[in-house]
């Protein structure tokens, strides 16, 4: 970065050297004064890069010094140069005629016309530190250089140095060095008047400096030695005061200071300095074809060249100012009619958009009589709609937080209907529910019918939200109340007082067994549920039986009793469909013959019903790989001790 910087300062003082040459054709009375485009650059150097930007522009100068002759007036240009970059940098960050001490650029008629004003002290500032130091060494006098040097200095800045600077900005986006300590203060008190004085102080003794040294000797009187000490002074004084000064009340050592974005006001006023410059050069040659045919007449041509050239320069000087002034009612007509309209509604969206407190409900601009107040009363339209879609969603957020609570209390209660961990004897009893969302249609049901008898139930309600628990609970409820009857009268009831309070045709697909150890017997009933996976002596396999209808839609129903005489080794597997059809991320089926081959490895590993839950858990999460649920997935496992 530093040698980057380092680069562009050399760019700097190299351009100034190859533009400070002096034109022969072109220079004034004395040889000392010429026509110098470096004029065009110095201001731009100094508001981009602030010092080191200005002493790069005095060091390319004296170099061109240097090389076409080196004399003790080199020094005096050397610092006049220096304050031409320099001055323009510290003017533009200490004084502020028109809004309070904050950061800004050329984006509204108030900058142009500031930046005119410091244009109009620097050229009597530094043109009259070099012009004081011609008279007091007795070089040259005062007004023979300043009048058209300084005159120079002002047309390039209108003509050209404006423009630099804002393309710089624009276009390029060169971010300028700015001195932070200035924007960072607090000030109670804040001492610039010195400033002002000094400034007005400048001009008017520059100015009297002129008409009292036109037509002198080039030998100083003590009035005029006197005013030439003063304007050094004052120059000195401008310069070297800090911009920092007052009564600080609190610094932001943290604050941001960056420049401000390129808005639509600063492309504005590129045009509008475009727009300036292109007339100036036009109204230039035209005043020189002009002047030059009457010069020609008037002298028979052999008259004082550049007597031409300060009369063109001087009317430029005028025509620009009168420009400078006149033109940019067309701005403040524009800045009125769109820029700041544009400006406040996209201030106005922005702090709405960011969630910042708004001064107004509603965005409220002066009426321009185009687009604008159409487009100001869409935002107000689409911050309305905003407002009452951001009220809708608050509102529906906290209806959701609310049946959120709401489930997660019902999940609870669901979670406490269903039996806890087998704690009996004689048989091993492990369950897993997983619902899909907070509340399911999923349960399970087991409990001791006799020392040697024991009751397994799994079912599950079509459907998966609030509905679906509801008739799990009463299907449940039934369940539990009828278990000690066979499976396949219990169902055949359970079924009969469902369908008759069943207006949404909701059903339920059930399993039922009675597992008798002591009679080496299952008696077993299926509402059109998935079938079960045994192993028993040794052999593992679907349980045998078709599924009857399911429970629920029709009342009369029978349901069909198997039975099945089980081994030392009996083991049972039952689930509800949310197993086999599980979907993983390619919308696959987990399907029953990877059910079967889970299950038949974990049973001829002799697996307990623990490990056994527990591998088809695992073996389900890989297969799913994160994948949203699709149906709530419940299993339980039993054994014969």
């Amino acid at each position: 970065m530093k040698a980057k910087k380092f680069g562009m300062y050399l760019l700097i003082a190299i351009l100034y050297f190859i533009l400070a040459f002096p034109f022969a054709q072109l220079s004034f009375g004395g040889g000392y004064s010429q026509i110098r485009f470096t004029n065009l650059i110095s201001m731009p150097a100094g508001l981009l890069f602030g010092f080191p930007g200005a002493l790069a522009c005095a060091l390319g100068n004296l170099a061109a010094d240097i090389c076409t002759g080196f004399d003790s007036y080199c020094i005096f240009g050397f610092f006049g140069n220096l304050l031409m970059a320099w001055l323009p940098y510290k003017m533009w960050h200490s004084m502020f005629f028109f809004k309070e001490h904050s950061l800004a650029y050329l984006e509204s008629l108030g900058s142009v016309i500031k930046l005119v004003c410091i244009s109009v002290v620097v050229s009597c500032a530094s043109i009259g530190v070099i012009a004081a130091g011609g008279q007091l060494l007795g070089g040259f006098s005062f007004a023979g250089f300043f009048l058209p040097v300084a005159l120079q200095y002002y047309d390039f800045s209108l003509l050209g140095g404006m423009l630099v600077f804002q393309i710089c900005l624009t276009i390029f986006h060169i971010k300028p060095q700015i001195p932070k300590a200035a924007y960072r203060q607090n000030y109670k008190k804040r001492y610039f008047l010195v400033d002002y004085i000094l400034s007005a102080c400048i001009v008017i003794l520059s100015g009297v400096l002129s008409v009292i040294a036109t037509g002198a000797e080039v030998r100083s009187t003590p009035l005029i030695t006197g005013l030439c000490v003063g304007l050094l002074i004052f120059t000195a004084a401008l310069a070297l005061l800090p911009m920092t000064r007052g009564r600080r009340t609190k610094e932001h050592a943290d604050m941001d200071i960056s420049p401000p974005a390129v808005g639509i006001g600063a492309q504005f006023v590129t045009f509008f300095l475009s727009i300036l410059g292109i007339v100036l050069v036009i109204f230039c040659i035209s005043i020189l074809r002009i002047l030059y045919a009457d010069f020609v007449y008037m002298a028979g041509g052999e008259g004082d060249v550049s007597v031409l050239w300060l009369r063109v320069i001087t009317l430029i000087a005028i025509a620009g100012t009168f420009l400078i002034i006149t033109l940019p009612l067309l701005l403040k007509i524009i800045q009125r009619k769109i820029i700041n309209p544009v400006l406040a509604v996209s201030k106005y969206a922005r702090k709405f958009a960011s969630g910042d407190r708004l001064e107004e409900d509603r965005l409220v601009i002066e009426p321009v009589g185009n687009e604008l107040d159409d487009l100001s009363e869409s935002v107000n339209i689409m911050v309305d709609d905003l407002k009452s879609y951001v009220e809708d969603i608050r509102r529906r957020t906290e209806k959701e937080e609310k049946l959120a609570a709401e489930l997660s209390v019902a999940r609870n209660i669901q979670r406490g209907l269903l039996p806890g961990n087998w704690t009996g004897t004689g048989f091993d009893i492990v369950p897993y529910i997983k619902p899909a969302k907070e509340v399911g249609g999923d349960f399970y049901h087991f409990s001791t019918l006799d020392e040697d008898r024991v009751f397994i139930c799994i079912a599950d309600v079509s459907g998966k939200d609030i509905s679906a628990a509801m008739f799990m609970v009463e299907t449940k409820t039934l369940i539990e109340a009828n278990c000690m009857l066979p499976p396949e009268q219990m169902l055949a009831r359970v079924n009969d007082i469902l369908s008759k309070t069943n207006p949404a045709m909701m059903f339920v697909t059930a399993f039922a067994a009675v597992v008798d150890r002591k009679n080496r017997q299952m008696t077993y009933a299926s509402a059109g549920h998935n079938p079960p996976i045994c192993r028993n002596a040794g052999e593992v396999k679907w349980l045998d039986g078709e599924a009857d209808f399911v429970l629920g839609p029709m009342e009369g129903m029978q349901y069909r009793r198997y039975t099945m005489e089980i081994a030392d080794d009996f083991e049972l597997f039952i689930y509800t469909d949310g197993v086999n059809e599980a979907e993983n991320q390619a919308k696959e089926f987990y399907g029953n013959d990877r059910l079967f081959e889970q299950i038949n490895t974990a049973m001829n590993e002799n697996t307990s019903c623990r490990e056994l839950i527990k591998t088809m858990e695992q073996s389900l999460e890989a297969f799913t790989e994160g994948a949203e649920p699709s149906d709530d997935i419940t299993m339980l496992a039993l054994a014969v001790k």
